[in-house]
């Protein structure tokens, strides 16, 4: 029966949650909070855990570019520090995996990330210098070698940021988003393995936010949207998508900003918002429930009223209740760390910090074709639970 399951395009969704936590710098260890998915992943027929056993160690791509050594290795790429011959500067090569070489979708995704980072020069985001083949048709990426560690790996590390570094790293991904959203760019993909912590010779903390390969180009007047993805194909890690982006609708900015929330209450508390048994039941709690306070997370904390406003106005489950504009979220973001009085005073705003949204109000919401959308996700993962029963048993 196995060879005849064929696998749906919206599983793929739980694929990539399987990613490394950074293709940039983790050496791609599985995280505590992961591991529930991972667990329930693996006993879903026709999902693979293929991983690519090239090594390019020591080798030279295209007479240019001699791989030193492994930074990391994940589900899509691995990435390698490498020596540019002609530039005389050491780089960051970001090579697919061979076996995917051949999928045209990820292709045009990888080849995307290069042109769609070429279009952002901020400090902020992680410059990508190019985009090559080798010999035999495999893509790689040449980045900007940042040699730092990712917020992912700095949660893990710690437990949990502390307050005023946490902010100072929130505004500067709100730089990063702003200049993209500016060009029409939305991340999509927005975490905190996505996210990477340098600390300059002076001792100033620089952020880049990496991994532009599922962002999306909104369209101007006249244009038409660059769309790499199919008809119930949804992009993204489960943990930090948007309710809209869970019922696979047109995202903008918007979208970036809830994601951007999640990343910031991890990053104080230590916990993402939303993380259930399985996939479904986490994109469900995006859609039907506020998390728990900041403040009920970390008692121990003295939290500032206002920081919990922003954390939580960024979480609203209607796009129209959130900042509208990533640089208004910055600039709030940017009071509180000079202790302005107009945001550090607790809000009268109902907006978002309730611990759960009523499911009947939710599905009011939804239009006829979003409410079976998610009836349709609701009943897939029913038949697979009954498959896994069916057949575990024997």
């Amino acid at each position: 029966m196995n060879e005849q399951y064929k696998e749906p395009e919206s599983i793929k969704i739980v694929q990539k949650d399987l990613k490394e936590a950074s293709d940039q710098s983790a050496v791609g260890e599985i995280t505590e909070r992961e591991s529930v998915l991972i667990e329930n992943t693996n006993q879903v027929p026709g999902i693979s855990s293929t991983v690519d056993h090239d090594s390019f160690e020591g080798k030279v791509l295209n007479d240019r570019y001699r791989i030193l050594s492994l930074i990391g290795k994940g589900a899509t790429s691995t990435v390698y520090k490498a020596a540019d011959s002609k530039t005389n500067q050491t780089v960051a090569v970001k090579i697919l995996h061979s076996h995917l070489a051949s999928d045209p979708t990820i292709m045009r995704r990888f080849e995307q990330e290069a042109k769609t980072a070429r279009l952002l020069k901020h400090p902020n985001i992680l410059p990508v210098r190019g985009f090559e083949k080798m010999r035999s048709g495999v893509p790689f990426l040449v980045m900007d070698l940042a040699e730092g560690t990712s917020l992912q790996d700095a949660i893990n590390a710690a437990g949990w940021i502390p307050l005023e570094r946490s902010i100072a790293i929130f505004v500067q991904v709100c730089a990063a988003l702003n200049a993209a959203h500016e060009k029409g760019i939305v991340h999509r993909d927005l975490k905190p393995s996505n996210i990477m912590l340098i600390n300059s010779e002076d001792g100033t903390l620089l952020v880049k936010v990496l991994d532009f390969g599922v962002a999306k180009i909104l369209p101007t007047t006249g244009d038409t949207v660059l769309k790499l993805t199919q008809t119930g194909e949804m992009l993204g890690s489960i943990l930090y998508m948007s309710p809209e982006q869970c019922l696979d609708k047109e995202l903008d900015g918007r979208s970036d900003c809830y994601s951007l929330g999640c990343v910031m209450y991890e990053t104080l508390t230590g916990k993402p918002p939303h993380c259930a048994r399985t996939a479904f039941e986490t994109m469900n709690k995006h859609m039907s429930e506020m998390p728990v306070r900041l403040d009920r997370v970390r008692p121990e904390i003295s939290w500032t009223p206002g920081l919990q406003y922003v954390v939580f106005k960024a979480l609203a489950k209607d796009p129209n209740q959130r900042y509208q504009k990533i640089e208004q979220l910055q600039n709030d973001l940017q009071n509180l760390l000079t202790k302005a009085p107009s945001i550090l005073r607790q809000p009268s705003s109902t907006v978002a910090v309730t611990t759960s949204v009523d499911n009947t109000t939710l599905w009011k919401k939804l239009t006829d074709s979003e409410a079976v959308f998610y009836m349709l996700w609701m009943l897939f993962f029913i038949l697979v639970a009954l498959f896994i029963a069916l057949h575990g048993s024997h």
